[in-house]
């Protein structure tokens, strides 16, 4: 999961990824290898509306309950065995969205 120090800092940045994302990655690669699947929204233009998001619901769906996922977000709720929820009331994005989702080959 490491390819350099670089590209893993660019993830861990662009991903937030977290300890216990890199430790369940690295132990169920010695099982079978990861493909990656990148998903990239942009937010940021909401910035440009008359005023905030009143109501703002994301749900990211990581597909299989053995695939991993990681993202950006403040307040995520896990609501099934692949659905993570992010409500916010009044939301000015500061910035955009980016899933990373490690899947097994």
């Amino acid at each position: 999961m490491r390819p350099s120090d670089d590209s893993f800092s660019h993830y861990q940045e662009m991903y937030c990824i977290d300890r216990e994302f890199v430790q369940s990655a690295e132990q169920r690669e010695k099982i079978r290898p990861w493909g990656e699947t990148w998903i990239s929204y942009i937010l940021t233009t909401g910035g440009n509306w008359a005023g905030p998001i009143g109501e703002f619901r994301l749900v990211v769906d990581k597909g299989d309950p053995s695939n991993l996922v990681s993202f950006c977000a403040d307040g995520v709720k896990k609501v099934s065995a692949t659905e993570f929820e992010v409500r916010k009331k009044n939301f000015v994005p500061s910035k955009d969205l980016n899933v990373l989702v490690l899947r097994s080959k």
